[in-house]
């Protein structure tokens, strides 16, 4: 998660405060996975109705700290892109996990290995 990306400095920020260490990619993730979920349920008011919460997930269009999550409503696929959930590519970097792609939740740059050849 970026720093970059204003939820994700959020939930990892709670995240370190409550248990004392960083959470790492997962955590965040299924942490906002399972609100995602608990928001479409308050939505409908009855976890049992599947199909009303189903629909609530479908319709919902939330910034998390991945990106921005969005459903195409034709393929019921998670919109991917820049403006969306984008495809985010890590480096470890001297111990240290770097984003590097997309450029605007960078928090460094890609560094050739050296046993990597050009």
């Amino acid at each position: 998660m970026s720093p970059k990306n204003p939820r994700a400095a959020e939930v990892a920020a709670k995240y370190k405060e409550k248990y004392g260490v960083e959470s790492g990619t997962y955590g965040i993730a299924l942490y906002e996975m399972t609100m995602f979920y608990f928001d479409a349920v308050a939505k409908v008011g009855d976890p049992t109705d599947t199909m009303a919460v189903a629909e609530a997930i479908a319709q919902t269009d939330k910034q998390i700290a991945t990106g921005r999550l969005k459903f195409d409503q034709a393929t019921h696929l998670a919109t991917q892109g820049i403006d969306y959930v984008p495809i985010q590519f890590y480096q470890i970097v001297d111990g240290e996990r770097v984003l590097f792609y997309p450029p605007a939740y960078a928090t460094g740059e890609f560094v050739m290995p050296p046993w990597m050849k050009k």
